[in-house]
């Protein structure tokens, strides 16, 4: 199925199917990280990674598909960037089979890292106002309920 630009599946050479002489991204992902987990050398594992790295966006995720010129054409999707992740096409080099510790994903770490956190900000920001309004709230009952008593002469 590898043709020397990616997969060519049914789905790649059915004129009737949307994904007509469209590569998916996410194949080659599938591919590496299947055969990472089998332990088999690809000799065109160079290629893929290459292919992978030019397929990503902007913000650290990747484009799912491409022309057989390697033109980006899609949208970057989770699906798509989560499979890359997993076959981290940085950490294993299959054509001299050793593991490296440096990773070409650290814009993409380092984007869901700063995500995780932000979120977390958000979080503690929201919970932050919901108890300064629960608090105001309160104040303004007592205030409220002080007024409305009669005053001791």
């Amino acid at each position: 199925m590898w043709d020397g630009n990616g997969i060519a599946d049914s789905s790649f050479r059915d004129p009737s199917d949307p994904q007509y002489l469209r590569y998916a991204t996410y194949k080659l992902a599938l591919l590496l990280y299947v055969s990472q987990k089998l332990n088999q050398t690809l000799p065109f594992s160079n290629q893929i990674n290459q292919t992978i790295w030019n397929m990503q966006a902007y913000n650290g995720g990747i484009i799912t598909n491409y022309l057989s010129t390697n033109i980006p054409l899609g949208v970057v999707n989770t699906e798509t960037t989560a499979l890359v992740v997993l076959a981290d096409p940085a950490q294993t080099n299959q054509t001299t089979q050793t593991t490296t510790t440096t990773s070409s994903l650290m814009a993409p770490t380092w984007l869901v890292t700063i995500s995780t956190y932000l979120e977390t900000l958000i979080a503690l920001a929201v919970i932050l106002v919901i108890l300064n309004l629960t608090l105001l709230v309160t104040l303004i009952r007592r205030r409220t309920r002080q007024a409305s008593q009669p005053k001791a002469v």
